[in-house]
């Protein structure tokens, strides 16, 4: 019978092993419990996505495997540790690894562009407000003058854009091979809905940030104590 913790982790593996063997491998040892879900748990998709890359490129499936993994490894910990979470997630993360969710707080406030999350040129890296019509991306007017990211925009007004965008399934992309990836948030105010906004880029720039976002996790600093207070909070 599967740990609590260990139900997610279980899935995912399966599904790769669906996507790239046809059917589940039995397994060959039982996995090992998670140490927390703001490190240790990426890590571990990381790990998933070095050991699957090339099955997943032999296959014509690394844009696939890619949003597979981003689907845990981006949301879980950013909701676990973003602001504001104290009172709403019940992991109740930001008190028990508090350095952690420090660290997040000031990344979330660095300008995208030459934050730890990318740090460079702006590449393929689009940000907008969308009049989302039926029809996809073909038929939405902004995409077709694309507004690359501005020097003012702030990591986490990108993030939270990506953020929901897997969380709630609004991904879609273009081109065929798929030549961009494009993450559609709602902009609220108040609640009231005022319409939509996207951050588009290339698959490969969408990697890279992945890769940057583990180090920057990998970097936390989790004290033994972190874990046994996180581990009796869930008790």
């Amino acid at each position: 019978m599967l740990g609590r913790q260990n139900t997610v982790e279980f899935f995912r593996i399966l599904t790769l092993e669906y996507l790239f063997f046809g059917k589940p491998r039995s397994f060959a040892k039982p996995m090992s419990a998670y140490k927390d879900f703001v490190a240790d748990f990426p890590q571990r998709c990381r790990e998933v996505l070095r050991l699957a890359s090339r099955e997943a490129q032999a296959h014509d499936r690394e844009v696939t495997l890619l949003l597979l993994v981003a689907s845990g490894s981006l949301v879980i910990p950013f909701e676990r540790l973003r602001p504001g979470m104290n009172s709403k997630h019940p992991a109740t993360d930001q008190i028990n690894f508090p350095n952690a969710a420090a660290r997040l707080n000031e990344l979330l406030s660095e300008n995208f562009l030459i934050s730890s999350l990318w740090g460079r040129e702006v590449g393929s890296w689009e940000y907008s407000h969308l009049l989302v019509k039926d029809g996809g991306p073909d038929a939405w007017d902004e995409l077709r003058s694309p507004a690359s990211i501005r020097n003012t925009l702030y990591v986490n007004q990108i993030l939270a854009v990506i953020r929901n965008g897997l969380a709630h399934g609004n991904v879609y992309t273009t081109g065929d091979p798929i030549k961009s990836l494009i993450f559609v948030s709602e902009r609220r105010k108040d609640r009231e809905l005022l319409g939509h906004q996207y951050v588009r880029c290339s698959p490969a720039d969408f990697a890279e940030l992945l890769d940057h976002w583990f180090e920057f996790l990998q970097n936390n600093q989790i004290s033994q104590a972190d874990v046994a207070r996180s581990l009796a909070s869930a008790a």
